[in-house]
């Protein structure tokens, strides 16, 4: 590979089972949810909950990602989607994973997951990467 050349290799995707969600032991995570929320962990950052079902969320958020092209490492008929970022030097991946989850007929939320795979510190990068995406998608959606 080239330098500056972005690396092809696949990233196996990471299955998340946000209902025995885990802290582990390092410090390259980051997770976003709703305030009252059914996970086993305390999130990082609390998540609004959107004045729209669950359908217009999931519509809002495919057009929302396709205009910022990430890559889809997998999606699942659980409003489960992950996707691959690399860090910008080293290339090393990281993966987001979002959940998206009725609160009631009118109204829905996301969990947010975004997690290195290489190393024990992140640096703050999925804090920040987290923080831009609800920032953009909230700003989007508006």
């Amino acid at each position: 590979m080239k330098w500056g050349q972005r690396s092809r290799s696949t990233v196996t995707k990471q299955i998340i089972n946000f209902d025995n969600l885990k802290k582990p032991d390092k410090k390259n995570w980051y997770l976003a949810a709703p305030e009252h929320n059914e996970l086993t962990v305390t999130p990082d950052l609390i998540v609004p909950i959107y004045n729209m079902s669950l359908k217009k969320l999931n519509q809002q958020w495919n057009t929302f990602v396709q205009s910022k092209r990430f890559t889809l490492s997998y999606s699942n008929k659980n409003n489960e989607r992950q996707y691959v970022f690399r860090s910008f030097f080293f290339r090393f991946p990281d993966l987001l994973t979002v959940k998206l989850i009725p609160i009631d007929e009118k109204t829905s939320s996301l969990v947010m997951l975004s997690f290195a795979l290489v190393g024990y510190y992140d640096f703050g990068v999925n804090k920040r990467r987290v923080n831009k995406i609800l920032t953009n998608f909230e700003n989007y959606i508006k």
